[in-house]
């Protein structure tokens, strides 16, 4: 994935989460360092949980489990769709903000996967028309199969 504004993406993503007083965890992995001891999840996620960078595998797994038990980490696979479609908005109103048309899209199959699995299939159909719409103008590789999943989803063809 390159040459899609990602770093410029996540400094004005960065910025306005600052601005709206969240906290903003960053981890920068180089496409160099992949495949080398470098993985930008556990980097992030030890981040997040304060796990210190040397920390022993077993203690990292510990302090992970103990985070985790009893956490929806996703409110869409759990069915908490308000709290997911919130988040999703949020998103989206990010993305609109800073004009990444391309993470747009992303925004509207994450709401149109939402809003299909709570039983909203025409909202849902709408939404992924529109993310159709984007793609066309921004190139179909980033999340055009998804978004064209989607689509052949809430479809009315049985």
């Amino acid at each position: 994935m390159s040459a899609l504004g990602k770093t410029t993406l996540l400094n004005q993503f960065s910025g306005i989460a600052r601005e709206r007083d969240y906290s903003v965890h960053d981890v920068a992995v180089f496409d160099f360092g992949v495949g080398k001891g470098q993985d930008a999840i556990g980097v992030l996620a030890r981040q997040l949980l304060g796990i210190p960078p040397g920390t022993a595998k077993d203690i990292r797994r510990q302090t992970a489990e103990t985070a985790c038990l009893g956490s929806d980490w996703n409110e869409t696979e759990t069915a908490e769709f308000d709290a997911a479609l919130n988040a999703h908005d949020n998103a989206l109103e990010l993305t609109r903000a800073v004009k990444m048309k391309r993470f747009e899209a992303v925004g509207l199959l994450n709401s149109a996967r939402c809003r299909y699995l709570r039983g909203e299939r025409e909202l849902a159909a709408d939404l992924a028309r529109e993310a159709v719409d984007i793609c066309r103008d921004t190139g179909m590789g980033f999340c055009g199969p998804g978004v064209l999943g989607m689509l052949g989803l809430v479809s009315d063809a049985e």
